[in-house]
């Protein structure tokens, strides 16, 4: 069901920029929430530690100019093998804490599994 709100083109696609902004960021938390987590599962990181996620960077960064007023940062996490920047809203701290989950949830899927 479609908030009255919001005015959506044929395809579903909300038309202002910035309803579409909000839209898509509610969709990422919700992905990243809702990630599955079977605590049988253990990583063999003696192995495959290289392939494990950390935090590189977090620095200040400018807001997008549909964005609303607060603290933007710049986030690079990274491994051996990759590295994944991304831009989060919201104080130093919270942006760490979407960072730890966010590797929580890149080592689960990278990572391979001990054999039990």
């Amino acid at each position: 069901m479609r908030h009255k709100s919001l005015k959506f083109h044929d395809n579903g696609v909300c038309c202002n920029p910035a309803e579409t902004l909000a839209i898509r960021w509610a969709i990422s938390e919700l992905k990243v929430t809702q990630r599955k987590h079977d605590p049988e599962v253990i990583l063999n990181r003696e192995q495959f530690g290289h392939l494990e996620y950390a935090i590189v960077k977090i620095e200040k960064a400018e807001l997008p100019s549909l964005s609303s007023s607060g603290n933007c940062y710049r986030y690079v996490v990274a491994n051996t093998v990759s590295e994944v920047t991304g831009y989060r809203q919201g104080t130093k701290e919270e942006v760490i804490d979407y960072c730890d989950i966010l590797i929580e949830d890149l080592n689960q899927r990278t990572i391979p599994k001990k054999k039990i």
